[in-house]
């Protein structure tokens, strides 16, 4: 483990230290013939520890794949969140867009879907970024074309306090804009969805500490 001097700080706290120090450990025994893969870290809790952990995990460049009880992000509430989420961090995402585009938040139809991309452009994104451009198309709507402007103006506002906003008051602040919690009470099972949409908003807490971003989480929640 030569070359590694993480030691305790007035500015690190107990947790980052002792993920430090795992982290230290794994390179031994890696540099002693043993594959990351045959190594697990067992944790009573990852409740406000979390992204100590991935953090030192990728500071350090080991793989890893966590596992606990996130079964909210199964929920579509959460989902559909997460999928504007996606979109607004990177906007050339076609699965998330057209997921969020059909949801009760983007209100559109499948069949206006269709409509956009037989209007034009290479690829369903390209097709709905340059919809507004393929007047002397036949599939083209002045009211759809409207529709998607409405729609991006809110995920551009949206990408633009994403920049300044710390992590968890960004979150917050998107589930206000996009009314994620009226559409859930409106749903059924609504106890269930908001109870849900809670637990997500914990999850991201536990994972917001110094400078976590919106790129980073998304990355991670990928590997759940």
């Amino acid at each position: 483990a030569e070359g590694y001097s993480y030691l305790p700080q007035n500015n690190i706290s107990k947790h980052s230290h002792a993920a430090r120090q795992i982290c230290l450990k794994i390179k031994e025994l890696y540099e002693n013939g043993c594959r990351y893969s045959d190594i697990a870290v067992l944790l009573r809790s990852l409740s406000g520890k979390l992204y100590d952990y991935i953090r030192a995990f990728e500071e350090f460049n080991i793989p890893y794949d966590i596992k606990t009880n996130t079964a909210f992000l199964s929920n579509t509430t959460v989902r559909t969140l997460v999928d504007y989420l996606r979109i607004i961090d990177n906007s050339m995402q076609d699965l998330p867009l057209c997921s969020s585009m059909l949801s009760n938040i983007g209100r559109f139809t499948a069949q206006e879907l269709v409509q956009i991309r037989l209007a034009g452009g290479k690829d369903f994104n390209d097709a709905v970024r340059d919809y507004g451009s393929f007047t002397d198309s036949k599939y083209y709507d002045e009211a759809l074309a409207e529709k998607i402007k409405e729609f991006f103006d809110k995920i551009d506002s949206l990408r633009a306090y994403a920049h300044y906003l710390p992590l968890y008051g960004f979150v917050n602040f998107a589930v206000d804009e996009l009314k994620i919690r009226e559409y859930a009470g409106s749903l059924p099972d609504s106890e269930k969805r908001l109870e849900d949409l809670k637990q997500f908003l914990i999850f991201v807490f536990q994972y917001s500490r110094d400078n976590a971003s919106l790129s980073g989480f998304l990355h991670y929640i990928e590997k759940i």
